[in-house]
């Protein structure tokens, strides 16, 4: 539809169009409270920007909103535009307004604030996005741990009473022949499961390599608004910590008998495992779950050994693609795999 123009605004300007807009053609709709936690709570100055498209009749047909986050990026911390909301009136799809959108917001100069643009995109936004120039950086892949088989025999068999000590037996070989078992302590770690975030988040940050690499922030005020203070979600975070300082953490959420690891971090490689092992015995203590799915860059630099307790690779993955056009031109903005650490937190929804 080359009679479609393209224009990108202020969301503060904009808002209750692009709430109704978005609503409209989604099949998951939001709420007020939701939009003001996206779109003006998060902590960075950046304002979020909407792109438009108008059709000859001066009707909005198509959308996108690009929200800025901080980032380290290589060497500091800079802004980085999440693209996301990716929307389009029924009447136009298939047309090629989406990617005439995106490659408008490429050459617009309101990216001239932003390191670079950074989207999670489902299957049928990542055609556009390809043919606008974006490249794909990495993948998110799904690792999946069962630990109590009892739910799934139940529905199978029913509700008979061998199957209680079926389970209980199958789920003991299980742990004792996964590194969980019998993984020997490092240290006198205290373990618990809060959901608040204090100073030791901020200390535990500036303690993690970051140099040379990619990642979204990961301080006391970032991992508040994402977590604490989502409006849809109730984030439980499991700490581990040494001598009162924390060593790692994993934030989750469960649903529908899944605890659902949406975040994780550990100051070094020997904290790593002790940290998933301390995990695993916090789900089943409290059986909270039956299994347990992680969701993150398994190339990253800062993965730590899922499989190696049990986790099993689904074939399902999210691509997380990059466009960074004017930082490609200058000392790189890398699309490798192992310059990234993505989790499934990352996709602020």
């Amino acid at each position: 539809m080359s009679d479609v123009h393209f224009t990108v605004v202020p969301y503060q300007t904009c808002v209750e169009e692009v709430i109704a807009f978005r609503n409209a053609n989604r099949e998951l709709t939001r709420d007020r409270r939701y939009f003001e936690w996206r779109y003006e709570r998060r902590p960075c100055r950046q304002t979020a920007m909407i792109v438009w498209g108008v059709d000859a009749q001066g009707r909005k047909v198509a959308a996108a909103s690009l929200i800025p986050h901080d980032f380290y990026v290589l060497d500091g911390v800079y802004p980085v535009g999440l693209l996301g909301d990716i929307s389009v009136a029924p009447e136009c799809r298939g047309r090629g307004v989406a990617t005439r959108m995106l490659q408008f917001l490429q050459q617009d100069p309101a990216l001239e604030a932003l390191h670079a643009c950074v989207v999670l995109p489902n299957d049928e936004a990542t055609h556009s996005l390809e043919r606008a120039g974006w490249r794909q950086a990495t993948t998110i892949a799904r690792l999946v741990k069962i630990v109590d088989v009892g739910p799934r025999l139940r529905n199978r068999f029913g509700e008979r009473r061998a199957i209680v000590g079926v389970s209980r037996a199958i789920n003991l070989l299980a742990r004792f022949t996964s590194l969980d078992g019998w993984y020997p302590p490092q240290a006198p770690y205290h373990v618990a499961e809060t959901g608040e975030f204090d100073h030791g988040f901020d200390e535990l940050w500036d303690e993690i390599p970051k140099r040379g690499r990619i990642l979204a922030l990961r301080n006391r005020s970032n991992l508040h608004w994402r977590y604490h203070e989502h409006p849809t979600v109730r984030y439980r975070t499991f700490e581990v910590r040494h001598e009162g300082r924390l060593r790692g953490y994993v934030v989750f959420h469960v649903a529908d008998d899944v605890a659902v690891v949406d975040d994780f971090l550990a100051v070094d490689a020997t904290v790593g495992p002790w940290l998933i092992k301390e995990f695993l015995a916090h789900v089943r203590r409290g059986r909270l779950a039956a299994d347990i799915h992680v969701r993150y860059n398994a190339g990253s630099f800062l993965a730590i050994p899922w499989t190696r307790f049990g986790f099993v690779r689904r074939r399902d993955f999210q691509r997380v693609m990059v466009s960074a056009p004017r930082v490609d031109r200058s000392p790189g903005f890398p699309s490798e795999e192992g310059f990234w650490f993505v989790t499934a937190g990352d996709k602020d929804v």
